[in-house]
């Protein structure tokens, strides 16, 4: 997120794929007077090492929903 590294990353949510082996984890990012709030998702694996799949802006909420064990609906 450009110009909005000094903004709080709160966790929102962690939700763990049907197989167990990775969890999607959810983050409200909120930047005060710099840049609005937005939602972002990392894919993390066991060893916790984590991959940004999904940011949006303007938006403060988290719905996850793991379609199968390689797919996932965000929000």
């Amino acid at each position: 997120m450009t110009g909005c590294d000094a903004g709080s990353k709160d966790l929102i949510e962690v939700i763990e794929s049907p197989n167990g082996e990775y969890e999607i984890r959810t983050y409200l990012h909120n930047c005060g007077a710099t840049c609005d709030f937005g939602v972002s998702a990392d894919l993390c694996d066991k060893n916790n090492k984590c991959k940004e799949i999904y940011f949006s802006y303007h938006e403060n909420i988290s719905f996850v929903y793991w379609i199968d064990e390689e797919n996932v609906f965000i929000n």
